[in-house]
C-alpha cells in the first residue's frame, strides 16, 4: 500500500514546455532524498518501483519516482524526441526531468533535502552511467547528485528489447483468423483477475 502514501506532483520542464509527472515521499524533517529510475518501459508505480521505494522511505531516506524513458508517461510528458531508444538522448531527457522535479521540490520544501542519490534498476541504471558521465562537464547546469546506486545495469539492451518484442509479437503464435479473438480472450481474463482487498 506504499503507493497510497506517495504524492503525484508535475514538475515544468523549462526546455521541452512540458511538465513531468513523479511521485514523491518526504521524510518529516531533513533527509537524503533519493531520485528513483526504473527499468526498462516501468511506470513510476509499478510493483517493482514501489517495493525499492518502500525500503528506501523506511531505511530514512525521501523518495522521489519518475517513470522509464521508454515508458508511455515519460514519453508523452518528457522526451524530447519523437521516438525515444537512442541512450544518450533519453538520458539528457532524464536528467532535465530529475532536475525540473528538484528544482519544484527545493522551491516547495528545500529545508527538509539533503544529499541528492541517484539509483536506478536496470535500464535506469543504464541511463545513470550517462547522467555521471554528464557531471565532468562545468558547462553541464543540470543537477548533481551526491550518489550513485546503479542496480543490476544490462549488459546487453538488445536483449531486452528482443524480449520486449517477443512480448508484443506472441499473439501472432495464433492462426491470423483466430488472432483477435484469443487476444480479446486473454485480455478479459486479465481484466477479471480479482484484486485482493
Amino acid at each position: 500500500d506504499f503507493w497510497t502514501v506517495l504524492r503525484t506532483r508535475e514538475a515544468l520542464i523549462p526546455e521541452l514546455g512540458k511538465k513531468v509527472p513523479y511521485s514523491v515521499r518526504l521524510q518529516p524533517g531533513k533527509a537524503p532524498i533519493v531520485f528513483l529510475v526504473p527499468g526498462l518501459g516501468t511506470h513510476r508505480l509499478g510493483s517493482g518501483a514501489l517495493a525499492l521505494a518502500e525500503m528506501i522511505y523506511e531505511r530514512g531516506f525521501s523518495v522521489v519516482i519518475v517513470s522509464s524513458p521508454l515508458n508511455f508517461e515519460f514519453m508523452e510528458h518528457a522526451a524530447s524526441v519523437s521516438v525515444p531508444g537512442n541512450a544518450p538522448v533519453d538520458a539528457v531527457d532524464l536528467h532535465r526531468a530529475l532536475d525540473a522535479v528538484a528544482r519544484q521540490l527545493y522551491v516547495n520544501h528545500g529545508d527538509r533535502i539533503g544529499p541528492r542519490v541517484y539509483m536506478g534498476y536496470s535500464l535506469g541504471a543504464f541511463h545513470g552511467f550517462y547522467i555521471a558521465a554528464s557531471e565532468a562537464d562545468p558547462a553541464n547546469p543540470l543537477l548533481h547528485f551526491d550518489r550513485y546506486v546503479l542496480l543490476d545495469p544490462p549488459v546487453r539492451l538488445v536483449h531486452g528489447l528482443e524480449r520486449l518484442d517477443a512480448f508484443y509479437n506472441a499473439p501472432l503464435s495464433y492462426p491470423a483468423d483466430q488472432r483477435a479473438a484469443e487476444v480479446q480472450r486473454i485480455l478479459r481474463k486479465a481484466y477479471y483477475v480479482p484484486s485482493e482487498t
